[in-house]
């Protein structure tokens, strides 16, 4: 038996899947765009800051800039408040 679906009730269903996955709540799903978490998690500071410097690499809320993490950790804009705060920076080599 083939069920068929209204495009009411389609469009009502794929609302439905984005206000879940913009709250992290569809099971297996995982928000990986950082725009998206901070909106979803407006309080924390850290996922603001990684928002921010996606956005600095062309990261948009429906586009992530393919390499945005390596150039974020390889930011040359020292100017930058957040610059020294920045995610994805290599850890400081230990002086021997």
């Amino acid at each position: 038996m083939i069920r068929t679906i209204s495009e009411e009730h389609l469009a009502r269903l794929q609302e439905g899947r984005e206000k879940a996955k913009l709250l992290g709540k569809e099971g297996d799903v995982v928000i990986t765009n950082p725009l998206l978490q901070a909106k979803a998690a407006p309080a924390s500071k850290v996922k603001a800051i990684r928002a921010m410097c996606a956005s600095c690499m062309g990261c948009t809320e429906s586009y992530q800039e393919p390499g945005w993490k390596q150039q974020v950790a390889d930011c040359s804009a020292f100017n930058c408040p957040l610059h020294s705060h920045r995610p994805y920076r290599a850890k400081k080599e230990e002086v021997k």
